[in-house]
């Protein structure tokens, strides 16, 4: 059985998310979200995007690039579309909306993942990781609205250390561990 879930975003808080986790993040099954999957520094095994022609591109520079994990193995590349050199296609999930975040969070779900905590997703308009604000092709509010309407279908399953989705579905436990 699939143990827990970590969906990694790029909104700033992603490291404290991250650090705030302590034991549960050992032997998660750690999901990347868009430029996350070049960027993390840390072994990922999914990567996650609406964006298949972008995903692609980012799972070429994480293969190549130095500085990442040895050893972590290839990373399976899923997107709600087909595009040449995505691993898996989801088109039942293409019009879900909620953003590349909520994509990997139900593709978690999808492969058997009983706990998904949802890590650098905050939804409150504070940007990326590497300091941009978010712009207006980022609109958080309708994001935001996605995620409500899936939150009956979430809660109990998914949480997340901080921001919008924790006020929304809760904050991780330690006993998420033994789920």
């Amino acid at each position: 059985m699939a143990g827990v879930a970590i969906i990694v975003g790029s909104g700033p808080c992603i490291h404290a998310d991250l650090g705030a986790l302590g034991d549960l993040a050992r032997g998660a099954v750690v999901f990347a979200v868009n430029d996350m999957v070049s960027l993390l520094e840390r072994p990922i095994h999914h990567g996650v995007s609406h964006h298949p022609e972008k995903l692609v591109l980012w799972a070429a520079l994480r293969a190549h690039a130095t500085g990442h994990p040895k050893g972590e193995g290839r990373v399976t590349t899923h997107a709600s579309k087909a595009h040449d050199g995505i691993n898996r296609a989801w088109p039942q999930f293409h019009s879900g909306g909620g953003s590349s975040s909520l994509l990997a969070v139900r593709i978690a779900l999808a492969l058997g993942h009983p706990r998904v905590i949802v890590c650098g997703v905050p939804l409150d308009g504070s940007g990326y990781l590497w300091g941009e604000r978010a712009a207006g092709h980022y609109d958080y509010t309708r994001y935001r609205k996605d995620w409500m309407r899936a939150a009956d279908e979430l809660r109990g399953r998914v949480t997340a250390p901080s921001g919008y989705l924790r006020e929304l579905l809760g904050a991780p436990q330690q006993a998420e561990v033994a789920a």
